[in-house]
C-alpha cells in the first residue's frame, strides 16, 4: 500500500508539472487537427459518404502520422521537465534527495505518457464524429449515411492505444535518457518516416511505429499478434529503462 500511495503521489506531482508545459495544448490540438481536416473532406466531397468508412479513414491518418508525431513531442516534453535548460539540468539530482524512489517518478512518467494517449483517443472520437456531423450540415449533398460510429471508433482506437505501448516505452525511454530535446525528436520523426517505406514490407508488422496501423488489418491473428507484441514489448522496454535510469544520474 505504501508503494501504491507513493506512485499515486508521484503521478499527482507529474500532473502538476504538466501545467507548465505544452503537453496539455498538444493533447487538444492533435485530435483537433484531424477533426478540421475531416470536416474539410466532407465539405468538399473528397471522402466516402458512409460513416464507418469515414471513421476508419480518419483513424488510419491518426495511427500513421499524427499519433507517432504527437507522442514524440509529448514524451520529449516529459523528459525535458527535469532535464531541460529551464531546470538547470539539476532537477533529477534534487529529486534524488526527496523521500521518493527515482523508479517511482520514472514509472509515473510512463503512466502519464500512456494517459495522454487515452485522453487524445477519447478527444479524437469526439473530433471525428463532430467533423462528420458538421460537414454533413454544411454540405447536405455530401452528408454521411448510417449510424454514428462511436462504438467502432472506441474499439479501434482502444486497440491502437494497446498497439502503441512499445512505441511509447521507446520514446519515453529515449526522452528520459537524453539530456536534450533533439534526440527524442530525431528518434520519433525518424521512426515515423521509416513507416512510409516499411508499410508494405513483410517485416513492417515488427516495427514499433507501425504497430498502431496494423490494428486496421482484417487478419484477426495478425491483429492480436500485434497487440501482444506491443503490450509485452512495451512492458519489457519500460521495465528495462526504469531499472537502468534508476541507477543512473540522468540530470
Amino acid at each position: 500500500m505504501d508503494r501504491v500511495r507513493e506512485l499515486t503521489d508521484a503521478v499527482a506531482v507529474e500532473l502538476i508539472k504538466l501545467r507548465r508545459s505544452l503537453i496539455l495544448l498538444l493533447m487538444v490540438v492533435a485530435p483537433g487537427m484531424i477533426g478540421v481536416l475531416a470536416t474539410m473532406f466532407v465539405f468538399t466531397g473528397n471522402t466516402t459518404t458512409e460513416w464507418p468508412t469515414f471513421a476508419m479513414s480518419n483513424a488510419a491518418i491518426w495511427a500513421f502520422f499524427m499519433l507517432p508525431m504527437t507522442l514524440t513531442a509529448i514524451t520529449a516534453l516529459l523528459g525535458q521537465i527535469e532535464s531541460g535548460a529551464g531546470s538547470g539540468g539539476g532537477m533529477w539530482t534534487h529529486l534524488g534527495t526527496l523521500p521518493v524512489r527515482r523508479s517511482t517518478t520514472l514509472i509515473a512518467k510512463h503512466l502519464i505518457a500512456l494517459a495522454c494517449l487515452v485522453i487524445m483517443s477519447a478527444l479524437l472520437i469526439v473530433a471525428v464524429v463532430a467533423a462528420g456531423s458538421i460537414g454533413s450540415l454544411l454540405a447536405p449533398q455530401n452528408a454521411l449515411q448510417g449510424e454514428l460510429p462511436f462504438a467502432l471508433l472506441a474499439r479501434v482506437l482502444g486497440l491502437m492505444f494497446l498497439a502503441s505501448w512499445l512505441m511509447t516505452a521507446i520514446q519515453t525511454g529515449v526522452a528520459l535518457w537524453s539530456k536534450n530535446f533533439v534526440t527524442p525528436l530525431v528518434v520519433g520523426i525518424g521512426g515515423t518516416f521509416v513507416c512510409v517505406a516499411a508499410t508494405t514490407a513483410k517485416s513492417g508488422k515488427f516495427f514499433p511505429w507501425l504497430l498502431p496501423v496494423n490494428v486496421l488489418t482484417p487478419d484477426e491473428t495478425r491483429l492480436w499478434w500485434v497487440i501482444g507484441l506491443s503490450v509485452v514489448g512495451g512492458l519489457a522496454v519500460a521495465t528495462a529503462v526504469i531499472s537502468l535510469l534508476s541507477r543512473r544520474d540522468v540530470g
